[in-house]
């Protein structure tokens, strides 16, 4: 079951207040509660009927609906979008929800439940939409703009644990964050790049539909990993822990976690720490025993792992990008780069992606490469003659001889990477009778 995950703000009353003729009628009940949290409703309860049950005002919703609030306009458009891109297809195949999330306001609170009640129709099929907004779990405690500190701790912790729990109820996810807090935003992009959830805005005054692209980036696990079980009891964390996480910005100098330590608590309670390791582990022991092939295939040679990252050189020149490895010697210069297979199924334009940069930046530095080396590894016994055609594999080829015409491609592929202990424990002779290299022509 599929879902647009939409922030609620307070245009449904702005945009009244500016349109309609007869908004005087309600403007004095909501100045007195524009400025009100949440935690006031029941205070507010007169005010707040005064403006739910005005005919005039639940007339004008009705019979301008698309133009009535951002939440409403934004919601159509997507819909509409959904149903024409076919890179959305999931969300037209399952049935499709709204769910709204409110600010710790009243006027948010309040604009969520008219928007809930209106009758929305898919602009393409037709169908009623369900819209969903439950006040004691969508209502974000501490989701202010009046108080920094507060959005900071509790606001942005109570947002991301509620989106963590959509996250998990609903497959796949869409963020709407054209309503609701604009300082919000920063957030939730991080949010959607990390559990790779599409994020969409719509510009106010006009039909633009920004889609915030999948970039190819990730969380660095591996501080999940190693910091998850401190996280969840930051009170308890040593004075020498504490240093070293206000240095990696997880922690404020008041100990307290920033919206970076937010979001990496959350990611961290999400993971299987067992399978995490295990996946990440193949991949550097991977890389490790392709350093002891090349080691072995070039002697005399300099092969070293894990080159860059603004700190190591490649034929005399800093690179910012990282090559994992780099083979030096004869005035030649061969670049490796160690990935799964599947990284060629599931995962092949971040994959084309990082190549293009390493290549645009080795070829910006004027680095002559002689030959580029993709090396795959794979649990099971692989035939390898699928990746020497691989739509992927081709493509790298194509990225090659664009930067560098007269370099070599070749194509090395690592079978029966099984269980990590014996992987780690075979020699290297039985290492290398798995390793099947394959020239890939030029193109």
């Amino acid at each position: 079951m599929s879902c647009i995950v939409t922030t609620v703000g307070a245009s449904l009353f702005t945009n009244y207040f500016e349109k309609a003729e007869e908004s005087e009628f309600i403007k004095a009940d909501y100045e007195a509660i524009k400025d009100s949290l949440y935690k006031d409703w029941e205070d507010c309860e007169n005010r707040i009927n005064n403006i739910k049950n005005d005919p005039d005002f639940r007339r004008w919703i009705s019979h301008n609906l698309n133009d009535s609030c951002a939440e409403i306009a934004s919601l159509l458009k997507i819909l509409r979008h959904l149903e024409s891109d076919s890179e959305y297809s999931k969300y037209q195949k399952d049935e499709l929800n709204i769910r709204l999330l409110a600010t710790d306001t009243i006027p948010s609170g309040l604009a969520a439940e008219l928007i809930m009640g209106q009758t929305i129709l898919h602009p393409v099929t037709g169908k009623k939409m369900p819209v969903d907004f439950f006040p004691k779990r969508d209502v974000i405690t501490g989701l202010r703009v009046d108080d920094a500190k507060v959005f900071q701790k509790d606001g942005l912790q109570n947002f991301i644990h509620r989106f963590s729990g959509l996250y998990r109820q609903y497959e796949p996810l869409i963020l709407n964050v054209t309503g609701g807090y604009k300082g919000l935003i920063p957030y939730l992009t991080l949010i959607g790049q990390i559990r790779e959830v599409p994020v969409m805005y719509k510009f106010e005054e006009s039909e633009a539909l920004i889609t915030i692209p999948q970039w190819p980036v990730n969380f660095d696990g591996k501080l999940a990993v190693e910091y998850g079980d401190q996280l969840q009891k930051v009170t308890k964390i040593n004075e020498g822990d504490k240093k070293a996480f206000v240095k990696k910005h997880i922690l404020d100098r008041d100990g307290d976690l920033t919206p970076l330590g937010i979001i990496l608590k959350d990611y961290a309670k999400g993971i299987d720490r067992k399978d995490f390791l295990n996946k990440n582990l193949r991949g550097d022991c991977a890389e490790f025993r392709w350093f002891e092939y090349y080691v072995s295939e070039y002697p005399g040679r300099m092969v070293r792992r894990s080159v860059g990252k603004g700190k190591e050189r490649i034929a005399g020149k800093i690179i910012q990008g990282e090559a994992d490895i780099v083979v030096e010697g004869d005035e030649q210069v061969i670049i490796a780069e160690s990935k799964s297979c599947k990284h060629i199924h599931d995962f092949e334009d971040k994959l084309l992606t990082q190549i293009n940069q390493l290549l645009q930046e080795l070829k910006d530095n004027e680095i002559d490469l002689h030959e580029y080396h993709l090396c795959l590894y794979s649990s099971g016994a692989v035939d390898t003659s699928e990746y020497s055609k691989h739509s992927a594999v081709l493509r790298v080829g194509a990225l090659v001889s664009k930067y560098y015409p007269e370099c070599g491609f070749v194509l090395n592929l690592m079978r029966n990477v099984y269980e990590l202990q014996s992987f780690m424990h075979k020699s290297f002779s039985e290492i290398q009778k798995d390793i099947k290299p394959i020239t890939i022509p030029a193109n």
